[in-house]
């Protein structure tokens, strides 16, 4: 049904091209960027028809725009990226060339609103049917439930990848079973992989983890908890540098008797959980990440920021309050 609203949609918006055009073309829905031996390899996802024998295609080419050129025609229709939702890039790809992918990506399409993401197989993707809709409820569904991914456009990391002071990072899934999975968060700058807990720790030290549900066990009984209004600050100052986290707890299970004991416990996980990711930077050396850059606004000197990470006392002051306590 969706893929029959989605057709619909893009029917309107095209209602203005003639129909002999529209007959022969292939609205791109999603892309997939990967890298041979001596090339590169794209996928192509297109928005099925009745007349469509497969909406799936493989095409390979010595460079990156010779590449697109061979999309010239998709089974003697071309190829048409105007409404493309979705470009995914093979991950050992962005590790080796993600300058050169990016700015590909910046000057071949115009708009670049597209979701972004990065998966180690693309074969597997597009062996499954799975297109921008499916992904983009998949990730918001994961965002609200585990805070483990969020939605990437391309002109968001391009922000980010121009700016010095922000860590450009992009999204990783993995396809299993035919079903979408979060991998984790790859680091553009560092070519390093955080996994599902490092990517979520990652979103809250950026304060861009507004809420999630976290399950929490005490005496074999399971709670499931709501978290909500997060909000995250961090400061250096006199070689310290605290870290404060704020939000609002919330159950629908009975949870009145073990309010102090799920506190302590997700203060735990979370802190827990933060000092992993710290000690995962300083030991790969990352010299781009929310902590550093706080620093480095208040020493303006990257070396001398990095350096001051590695010395500083760290301090976590987490802090809740639950739904209908004042």
């Amino acid at each position: 049904m969706k893929k029959i609203l989605l057709i619909g949609c893009l029917l309107f918006l095209l209602s203005g091209t003639p129909y002999t055009e529209l007959n022969n073309i292939r609205i791109v829905d999603t892309i997939g960027i990967g890298k041979t031996e001596d090339g590169y390899y794209l996928y192509i996802r297109t928005v099925p028809t009745n007349n469509d024998d497969e909406t799936v295609y493989r095409v390979e080419g010595k460079s990156l725009g010779s590449l697109f050129q061979e999309t010239t025609k998709l089974a003697y229709k071309t190829a048409y990226y105007k409404h493309l939702g979705t470009v995914i890039i093979e991950s050992s790809l962005l590790e080796a060339n993600s300058q050169e992918i990016i700015y590909f990506l910046k000057e071949k399409f115009t708009q670049i609103n597209y979701l972004l993401l990065t998966t180690p197989d693309l074969a597997a993707f597009f062996a499954t049917d799975i297109d921008t809709y499916d992904l983009e409820q998949f990730i918001k569904q994961e965002q609200a439930t585990n805070g483990t991914i969020h939605i990437l456009t391309f002109d968001q990391l391009y922000a980010n990848f121009l700016d010095p002071l922000e860590q450009a990072a992009i999204p990783q899934i993995r396809v299993q079973n035919q079903e979408i999975n979060v991998a984790g968060l790859q680091i553009i700058d560092e070519s390093t992989v955080l996994n599902q807990q490092q990517a979520r720790s990652h979103y809250l030290l950026s304060d861009q983890l507004t809420k999630f549900q976290q399950t929490i066990t005490l005496d074999q009984q399971a709670y499931n908890l709501q978290l909500y209004n997060l909000g995250t600050t961090i400061r250096y100052q006199n070689n310290t540098l605290t870290i404060k986290i704020k939000g609002m707890l919330d159950s629908d299970d009975f949870v009145a008797n073990y309010k102090k004991r799920l506190e302590e416990a997700i203060t735990k996980q979370l802190t827990d959980e933060i000092i992993a990711l710290l000690a995962e930077q300083q030991q790969e050396k990352a010299t781009t990440t929310p902590i550093i850059n706080t620093i480095y606004r208040k020493i303006r000197n990257q070396k001398r920021s990095i350096e001051a990470f590695h010395k500083a006392t760290l301090i976590i002051d987490i802090n809740w309050q639950w739904k209908g306590e004042i």
